[in-house]
């Protein structure tokens, strides 16, 4: 299963990166990749990590983690919001980018839905939970009336996203292709 990732800019510092953000209702806290944290120096206070006990579906892991602050915008910049993260090391691992701009043409109800360009190198580098919901917003939905399990678009403030199985549609779980 591919879960709504959207790029945006993440911008701190009189810096602006494009990433690569997980939309996921299921984390309550919005994280951020360390390293890109470090290297845009948005870390509140690197002197006091917080350990933190972070729940799994299988298992609790304690990690110390950092309070950062930073603006995500959108590509288009009509949304602009300063909030608040954590940092994770080594956020993304191994998940999949898939690149929906490419896999939608071969989609007919997504043919048309304009998902951004993945920047190069793409991987997950944050993930939005539900402390800054306002990015879990949708104004637009296309999925396939005649295909319950189709993959679904949204447009959120930030961009399009796309959830959906890969079964049939992608052929393995192996990332960015």
């Amino acid at each position: 299963v591919y879960k709504r990732q959207v790029v945006c800019n993440l911008v701190a510092n009189d810096q602006v990166r494009e990433v690569v953000a997980l939309v996921d209702t299921g984390s309550s806290d919005t994280l951020i990749d360390e390293e890109i944290a470090r290297s845009m120096g948005i870390i509140v206070d690197t002197d006091k990590p917080f350990v933190r006990k972070l729940s799994y579906a299988d298992r609790g892991v304690v990690c110390e983690q950092y309070v950062c602050k930073f603006t995500l915008q959108s590509l288009d910049g009509l949304c602009s919001k300063t909030i608040e993260g954590w940092t994770m090391n080594n956020l993304s691992r191994d998940s999949p980018v898939v690149d929906w701009r490419q896999r939608s043409k071969m989609i007919a109800h997504l043919k048309d839905v304009p998902f951004a360009e993945l920047p190069e190198n793409p991987r997950i580098n944050m993930i939005i939970g539900c402390d800054n919901s306002g990015f879990l917003r949708f104004s637009e939905c296309r999925g396939d009336p005649e295909d319950f399990n189709a993959p679904i678009a949204y447009k959120t403030v930030l961009g399009w996203v796309c959830i959906g199985a890969n079964s049939g549609l992608i052929g393995s779980n192996s990332g960015h292709q």
